[in-house]
């Protein structure tokens, strides 16, 4: 991470995984909040960061239009449902897609 000042929101659906994430020293270090729901906390965010190929896309359906890039890390196969959602293709290299929302190009 290259900016401490940034505010970095993170959703682990693993309850075990989360706590101990959570508890890394980083998460001082670096501003990192692990939230329990993301329904109650995608408002105000810019970026979608997901690493998880076995993500559940329904999971952010409602809240998806909120972010302005999604960044898939691995999980290709999820790059067609957000494409179905408004999101062109801006980058794609070997295990790094980057998608940008187009209600955000306007």
């Amino acid at each position: 991470m290259q900016e401490p000042k940034r505010k970095v929101k993170s959703f682990i659906t693993d309850l075990e995984k989360r706590e101990i994430a959570s508890s890394n020293y980083l998460v001082k270090k670096y501003n990192i909040n692990y939230i329990e729901s993301f329904e109650n906390d995608s408002k105000d965010n810019d970026v979608l960061l997901i690493s998880n190929p076995g993500f559940n896309f329904e999971d952010i359906l409602d809240s998806v239009n909120n972010f302005q890039t999604v960044i898939l890390f691995n999980c290709s196969i999820l790059m067609h449902k957000f494409e179905q959602t408004g999101f062109k293709i801006s980058s794609n290299d070997d295990k790094i897609i980057v998608l940008k929302n187009k209600i955000s190009e306007r």
